[in-house]
């Protein structure tokens, strides 16, 4: 009961982050176009398999990794417009196509566990990207953290995408399969999620009052 309230809370305030992005797409600068379409992206696959998940069968077993492809490659897009990682890109095209040979492997060898490894791996990509952000936000000006949505943002990919990168590993390593015991973690990881998305939804809010100059 714990964990679908919790999930309950997860979808409301995604949801919301989304919405209030969609809202005021047009006062958005071009610089944070992508983080709009990331969080409308992640409202959409997570509506779906909450309420049709298991209508079409044949999808199911895509949404997951389509999910995870589609949002490392919306903060990857979000990376560059930022221009996170100026000449270091190899770092992150590497990762980028390390997700994309294990997703499809996975799917050509019909192994379900690579399949998990690439949304680890794709994990990966956006808290490395959550790195670059709040290292480059705290190199800018000086200010309330709070007032930066760059900042803000990377905060919330550290916290969330980390918890997920670590939790998923766990259970593929150690082939955990017990239901009961997954419930129990997902109690205290979904909590992550609920404050990286209201992390999310500060920073789409600020985004139309900062200055151009300022990416901080």
């Amino acid at each position: 009961m714990v964990a679908i309230l919790l999930h309950g809370i997860y979808l409301l305030t995604l949801t919301l982050a989304a919405l209030i992005g969609c809202s005021i797409y047009k006062k958005i600068r071009r610089e944070f176009k992508p983080l709009v379409l990331f969080l409308f992206a992640e409202m959409f696959f997570e509506l779906y398999m909450f309420f049709l998940g298991d209508s079409i069968p044949a999808l199911k077993n895509w949404v997951l990794p389509l999910q995870a492809l589609v949002g490392t490659a919306l903060l990857c897009w979000q990376a560059i417009r930022w221009n996170l990682f100026g000449k270091r890109r190899a770092i992150l095209f590497g990762c980028i196509a390390l997700s994309c040979m294990l997703g499809l492997a996975g799917k050509l060898l019909n192994e379900g566990a690579l399949g998990h490894w690439f949304s680890i791996s794709a994990d990966l990509v956006k808290v490395i990207i959550g790195i670059e952000a709040v290292h480059r936000a705290l190199l800018a000006e000086s200010g309330s953290s709070f007032q930066k949505p760059m900042l803000l943002t990377g905060i919330g990919l550290l916290l969330f995408y980390t918890f997920s990168m670590l939790l998923d590993t766990f259970i593929q390593l150690g082939n955990i399969n017990n239901q009961d015991f997954l419930e129990k973690v997902y109690i205290l990881y979904i909590p992550f999620g609920i404050i990286a998305n209201i992390l999310f939804m500060r920073a789409v809010v600020l985004v139309p009052q900062q200055r151009v100059e300022s990416l901080g």
